[in-house]
């Protein structure tokens, strides 16, 4: 091929710079509001009439994602010691995910050749959906309302319908922006501006509500213990740190106390055996590998009288706690030091009950999806939980994403969030999304925060007709985008 089919400046121009645009939306520069403006430089070089759409939509799906994927490589360089192989699964992950920006680069051309922009943003979310959710793929990462978090008076349509949905206004703004940069007069603008308006009023009217609360001392305690590559010295110290938090806690006599994931292995589930010793009365939850074949990881909860309850992470993160295809890789295995053996994914998500708290645990990465928080709170919880342990991505933008995940999740349920991890981010954010309290990195601490939880929190069992929706119309409109048809010219005598 050429060198000028390779590269070709004016179709390449548009989408860089909305990657640039978006990217630096996100940590380290955290220039969020961005994301309202960022697309239009894409969006309207997908109407020029030789636009090629997949192609498009794949490099400016690559652009983003080989950002958004830089910290697989600090993870796999820190675990196997190889920066190169470190590099190559980053490239990998980042073409996976940019193959899904190239069939939505076909899907939004299709919503302009139909004269239909107002689908782009469902369509744009209807693919964020699809990434976030395939089997197998599902990884919800680098999503664009995701540098909203700073700004949850933005964000309160997520309760409405998932955090997609604050997606596509996002994308609503791009589009209004678009066309009245290709020139459109106000007569076509002001349907666009007139639903935009209405949507922000929604999502501010929502933040304003008024809601019944009741006032819990929790305790969130961050032990600034590395526990992914700090070795047996780290964990030596472990025991002790952590006893240390809980007899800090006890002074503030918490309704609940918080600790991150990660700091022991349990048999017996309603008797077990803990590396540390924790005070009579003192309700706790933390996170915990248990059982032997088969193994889960769980948040294992007691009320301080006694009783302890479990609940099973149902969202394992692949190669990390468990290695598809195991038995027919097993030098890669071997070599890249992965897990000896898989963990096994809990049955349903289930809440546990703490004294009159109940809690919907979520384990480190199951805040990302939505669904995990959306069957706690029908299930009843009125206050969610992470445990996370962020250790082995810390110096990378991962963290950052990982603690937005947590606030939107809040965000999406009106419910309080409390996330603890083990060098950080430990947080707690109200029902709408405030922050409470944010405990800095790597301090080892126990951080007392008053939580307004919900008296009766309001429960939404529509919350996922919108994602669903909107991965079935991006569907269409990617099969509608390739189908072949006959294209019109009109010729002009010379």
């Amino acid at each position: 091929m050429a060198l000028t089919g390779l590269i070709d400046v004016k179709r390449s121009l548009p989408v860089l710079g909305s990657a640039v645009l978006l990217s630096a939306a996100f940590h380290p520069l955290n220039l969020g509001l961005l994301v309202f403006v960022a697309l239009v430089p894409w969006l309207l070089s997908l109407q020029s009439a030789d636009s090629r759409p997949m192609r498009s939509g794949f490099s400016f799906g690559l652009a983003v994602s080989l950002f958004q994927m830089s910290w697989i490589t600090t993870l796999v360089s820190k675990w196997t010691g190889g920066t190169v192989f470190g590099v190559l699964i980053s490239i990998a992950a980042a073409f996976i995910v940019a193959s899904f920006y190239a069939f939505l680069g076909v899907a939004v051309k299709a919503c302009w050749q139909l004269n239909k922009p107002w689908l782009i943003p469902v369509v744009w979310a209807g693919f964020e959906v699809l990434r976030s959710s395939l089997p197998g793929l599902a990884f919800p990462w680098g999503l664009i309302h995701t540098p909203l978090w700073p700004y949850p008076y933005l964000g309160q349509l997520a309760f409405f319908g998932t955090a997609f949905l604050v997606s596509a206004l996002i994308v609503l703004v791009n589009v209004c922006l678009a066309l009245a940069l290709d020139g459109k007069g106000w007569a076509v603008l002001r349907r666009y501006v007139y639903i935009t308006l209405a949507l922000f009023v929604v999502s501010f009217g929502w933040y304003e509500r008024q809601v019944a609360v009741e006032s819990k001392t929790v305790v969130l305690a961050q032990p600034g213990v590395d526990l992914a590559f700090g070795g047996t010295a780290a964990m030596s110290q472990l025991p002790a740190t952590v006893e240390a938090l809980l007899h800090g806690a006890t002074l503030a006599n918490p309704d609940l106390v918080v600790l991150p994931e990660g700091l022991a292995v349990i048999g017996n589930a309603s008797n077990p055996t803990l590396p540390f010793s924790i005070p009579s009365g003192l309700p706790v939850i933390l996170g915990v590998k248990r059982g032997s074949g088969p193994t889960y990881q769980s948040a294992l909860a007691s009320d301080g009288q006694g009783q302890w309850l479990v609940a099973d992470k149902t969202r394992l993160v692949a190669f990390g706690e468990y290695v598809p295809f195991r038995n027919l890789i097993p030098g890669v295995v071997s070599w890249l030091r992965l897990p000896g053996g898989d963990l096994t994914p809990g049955d349903k998500v289930t809440q546990v009950q703490v004294q009159d708290l109940n809690l919907g645990p979520m384990i480190c990465f199951e805040a990302l999806f939505w669904d995990v928080a959306h069957q706690h709170a029908q299930g009843g919880a009125n206050a969610l939980v992470s445990m996370c342990l962020d250790d082995w991505f810390m110096g990378t933008i991962a963290p950052d994403q990982l603690k937005a995940a947590a606030v939107w999740r809040s965000i999406e349920t009106g419910l309080p969030g409390l996330r603890s991890a083990s060098l950080g981010y430990s947080l707690a954010c109200d029902y709408r999304g405030n922050m409470l309290i944010e405990i800095p990195l790597n301090a080892s601490v126990p951080a007392k925060v008053e939580v307004p939880v919900p008296l009766n929190p309001v429960r939404n069992p529509m919350r996922p007709l919108f994602p669903w929706f909107a991965s079935l119309l991006a569907i269409g409109f990617a099969i509608y985008g390739m189908l072949p048809r006959q294209e019109t010219t009109s010729q002009t005598a010379g």
